[in-house]
């Protein structure tokens, strides 16, 4: 089951060959163009921030393959990269059949923890998202956290440039937080991990917003990942206000699941 994975995974990868992303800035960076196509975007026309995620989950994995770390070759290792947490500032909303520049690099790491800085630029050049994540490297038999580098040979070229003062670390909700509904996992939330991808809390952010998100759009968004949720679980989502920022507060089964904070401005 896991060798078909990997082969569909590898097959979709060469089908992307006439849109290859390029090492630059002495390798230490990898940069790729896309569009934003009807499916990204929301009724607005606004690239949906789970859209946005998907980006820098993507061009993580094509980095990280271009140095023998994708996620094809630590499978092999039985290992992969596990997102902790991930921080974004949306200076403007890349729109409908826009088409951007996504650029990503290794920040280097501290202790356990890897952290990755993206950016996304329009054609002009200018840079419209800046975002950090943060990730740890985990054996995929034993569900533990890879302590040493070079128990699988792990090396990516590091680069120390910062993109903005972003806010990269666990969120601590209101007290005062509403139920706000629940969502139950279902299949179609699952990726090749064989849990919740990270790109769906983003979407769980969109629609259990407590306000109208009509004629505004997502300035800042931070999610932090507590634990895994799998299919069939149901995640009881609460909501709540603090210093402009709009509270999410994920639990499953009892366990908190994830943590998140976005602001809204006015188109």
């Amino acid at each position: 089951m896991r060798e078909q994975l990997l082969l569909n995974v590898l097959l979709l990868r060469r089908k992307k060959e006439n849109n290859m992303g390029i090492l630059i800035y002495d390798n230490k960076k990898y940069t790729d163009e896309y569009e934003i196509v009807s499916y990204m975007a929301d009724r607005q026309t606004l690239a949906l921030p789970s859209s946005v995620l998907k980006f820098f989950q993507e061009i993580a994995n094509a980095h990280s393959d271009e140095f023998g770390f994708g996620f094809e070759n630590l499978s092999k290792k039985n290992a992969t990269f596990l997102l902790v947490n991930v921080s974004m500032d949306i200076t403007r909303t890349p729109i409908l059949h826009e088409k951007i520049k996504v650029t990503t690099w290794s920040a280097g790491r501290k202790g356990i923890r890897y952290i990755r800085r993206t950016v996304i630029e329009d054609e002009k050049g200018e840079i419209i998202v800046n975002a950090e994540s943060v990730w740890v490297l985990v054996d995929t038999l034993s569900h533990r956290i890879i302590t040493k580098e070079d128990e699988i040979g792990f090396d990516l070229p590091e680069c120390d440039e910062v993109c903005g003062d972003l806010r990269c670390g666990k969120i601590v909700h209101p007290d005062d937080m509403t139920l706000q509904g629940k969502r139950r996992i279902r299949y179609t939330d699952i990726d090749y991990n064989g849990h919740l991808n990270n790109c769906k809390y983003a979407d769980f952010v969109m629609d259990f917003m407590p306000v109208d998100v009509i004629g505004k759009r997502v300035s800042a968004l931070d999610i932090y990942f507590h634990s895994e949720a799998m299919e069939g679980d149901k995640i009881e989502i609460y909501t709540g206000e603090k210093d402009g920022f709009i509270y999410f507060h994920g639990v499953n089964n009892g366990n908190v699941c994830f943590d998140a904070r976005c602001k809204l401005e006015q188109l």
